[in-house]
C-alpha cells in the first residue's frame, strides 16, 4: 500500500500536542492551532514536456514547503517509484514552484502519481492523477489533441467571465464516449489581459484543472502574454528531449508524437522578421530535419482571416503571410493552427498565396479539389504540396459583428472554406468553440465544436503514400 497519508484535522492538532475540547465541555482555554499545520498545494499538478520515455510534472505549493517529491507507478495504490522535485527559480513571491522530471519510462504506458511534501500527500494516489507516455516516435498511433485558441478570458473585468467554462463544458459533452485526449494545445492569449501569473491561475489552471492533471499541456505565446510570467510557468522540451531540433528557449520549440511533428512558434516575443533571425533559421533547420508523416505548425497569428482582424490591412498578419508561409510551404507542412481572431475560419488546401485576397487564384493556389467536408482531401508529400490554415480563436469569447467596422467584420476571405453554418458571407463562424485535431495513420481530421456541443466544421485530409 501507499505508505503516506493526508493528515486529518485531528491528526494535525494531535501532532502539535493539542487535545480537542468536547463541544459539551465547560468553557475553558481554546486551543490554538499552528499558523501552518502543513504545506498547501496552490497549483496543479500539470503535465509538461511529454516524450515516449519521459514526462515533467509541475506543481506549486505555498512557501512553507522546503522539499517535495513525486511518487509514481502502474497502480495508484502501489506507487513504488520516487523522484525528488526540483525547486524552480521563479519571480513569484510567497510560493514554491516544483518540477519532477521522470525518465526511463516505457512508451505508450500509463502511470499513476502522487505529490507529497513533508510526509503528507498533497494530491494524487488515485485514478484521476495519471500520465501516459507518448508512442514510439515515427510509429503511427491514433492521436487526439484538444486545441484552445484565446481561451484566457475567465476574469471578472473582461466582460467574458465564464465563456471559457461554457466552451469547455460543451467540448466535454461532445467528447463523452469518444475516447481520451493525448494532449492540450494552446494557441496563445491564454490569460487576459496581460498574461500575469495571477491571471493564469484564474483563466487556465482553475478552468482546466481536471484535464491538466492527466493530459499533457503544450503552450504557445500570444500577444496578450505581455509579461514574461509565461516563461516561468511552463516547461517545454527546448533541448530536443521529445524530438526535433533543440531551440534552447521556452518561447519556441518542437516535439514528436507518434508519426506527427509539432512545431510551436513565438511570433510575439522572439525575433523572426529578418532572414537571419535566430527563430527563423531554427524553424528552417527543424522542418528540414523531420521525417514524420505529418507536420503541424502552431502559432497565434493567422496569415488569412476576417473578423476583428483583417489580414490584408493588418501589417502584422501581412508579415506572417509574406515571411513565414513560404518557409512552411517549402517544407510541405500539412496544417497551420492559429488563433488571435475570435472566430473560426479554415482554408482550402492551398500553396503559394502570400498576397492580399485579390491575388488569390483557385486555379493556381488550390492543391486539391473540394473542401474536405464530404470527401477527404488528398495531399501528396514533399515541398509545396499544400497546407490547411485554421483560425480557431473562440475558446474564450466569440467576436460579434461590429457594424462600425464593416470591412473587418465580413467573413468573406476567398482562401477560406464556405461553411454550411457560417456567418455573413459564410467563410467562417462567429461562435464560441474549440478545435479537435485527430490523426490516425495517414488520415487527419479537424473538427470545430461550438458552445452547444455541435459541429461547426469537420474536414478530412489524407496523405498520399
Amino acid at each position: 500500500m501507499y505508505p503516506l497519508h493526508r493528515r486529518s484535522f485531528f491528526q494535525t492538532i494531535a501532532a502539535a500536542g493539542i487535545t480537542p475540547t468536547s463541544p459539551t465541555a465547560p468553557q475553558g482555554k481554546v486551543p490554538v492551532l499552528p499558523p501552518h499545520p502543513g504545506p498547501e498545494l496552490r497549483r496543479g499538478p500539470y503535465l509538461q514536456a511529454q516524450g515516449s520515455d519521459r514526462i515533467v510534472v509541475r506543481w506549486r505549493t505555498d512557501g512553507q514547503a522546503q522539499e517535495s517529491r513525486l511518487r509514481y507507478g502502474v497502480d495508484p495504490d502501489h506507487l513504488v517509484n520516487s523522484v525528488p522535485a526540483q525547486l524552480l527559480k521563479t519571480p513569484f513571491a510567497g510560493v514554491h514552484d516544483w518540477a519532477a522530471i521522470v525518465q526511463g519510462l516505457e512508451p505508450s504506458h500509463q502511470y499513476y502519481y502522487a505529490i507529497e511534501s513533508s510526509s503528507a500527500i498533497l494530491a494524487g494516489a488515485d485514478e484521476a492523477h495519471a500520465f501516459r507516455t507518448a508512442p514510439v516516435r515515427g510509429k503511427p498511433a491514433a492521436s487526439r489533441f484538444w486545441v484552445l485558441g484565446d481561451c484566457g478570458t475567465n476574469r471578472i473585468d473582461s466582460g467574458n467571465p465564464g465563456k471559457s467554462v461554457t466552451a469547455r463544458n460543451a467540448f466535454r459533452k461532445f467528447n463523452r464516449g469518444k475516447g481520451g485526449l493525448d494532449g492540450i494545445i494552446l494557441l496563445g492569449d491564454n490569460a487576459y489581459s496581460h498574461g500575469t501569473d495571477a491571471q493564469y491561475q484564474t483563466a487556465l489552471f482553475s478552468v482546466y484543472q481536471d484535464e491538466l492533471q492527466h493530459i499533457p499541456l503544450w503552450p504557445c505565446i500570444g500577444n496578450h502574454e505581455l509579461t514574461d510570467d509565461y516563461l516561468s510557468i511552463f516547461t517545454v522540451p527546448d533541448g530536443g528531449e521529445s524530438g526535433g531540433v533543440p531551440s534552447g528557449l521556452v518561447n519556441y520549440y518542437s516535439f514528436d508524437y507518434a508519426n506527427i511533428h509539432f512545431v510551436v512558434l513565438d511570433l510575439w516575443k522572439s525575433e523572426w522578421r529578418t532572414p537571419d533571425a535566430t527563430q527563423r533559421s531554427w524553424l528552417e533547420r527543424d522542418l528540414a530535419a523531420t521525417r514524420q508523416d505529418w507536420v503541424v505548425v502552431i502559432n497565434h497569428f493567422p496569415p488569412y482571416c476576417d473578423g476583428k482582424y483583417e489580414s490584408d490591412s493588418n501589417g502584422f498578419l501581412v508579415e506572417v503571410r509574406e515571411k513565414i508561409m513560404p518557409i512552411l510551404d517549402r517544407a510541405g507542412v500539412d496544417l497551420f493552427l492559429t488563433g488571435h481572431d475570435h472566430t473560426y475560419q479554415r482554408s482550402y488546401l492551398i500553396d503559394g498565396h502570400y498576397g492580399p485576397r485579390s491575388t488569390f487564384n483557385p486555379s493556381r493556389h488550390l492543391k486539391a479539389r473540394g473542401d474536405g467536408t464530404t470527401e477527404p482531401l488528398i495531399k501528396s508529400r514533399g515541398p509545396n504540396s499544400g497546407m490547411i490554415t485554421v483560425v480557431s480563436g473562440a475558446a474564450g469569447a466569440e467576436q460579434g459583428l461590429d457594424p462600425t467596422k464593416p470591412a473587418a467584420t465580413h467573413l468573406s476571405h476567398p482562401a477560406m472554406v464556405k461553411l454550411k453554418r457560417g456567418d455573413q458571407e459564410g467563410r467562417g463562424a462567429r461562435k464560441l468553440g474549440t478545435f479537435l485535431l485527430e490523426i490516425d495513420g495517414l488520415t487527419l481530421t479537424g473538427t470545430q465544436v461550438d458552445d452547444q456541443a455541435e459541429i461547426v466544421d469537420q474536414f478530412t485530409l489524407k496523405k498520399d503514400r
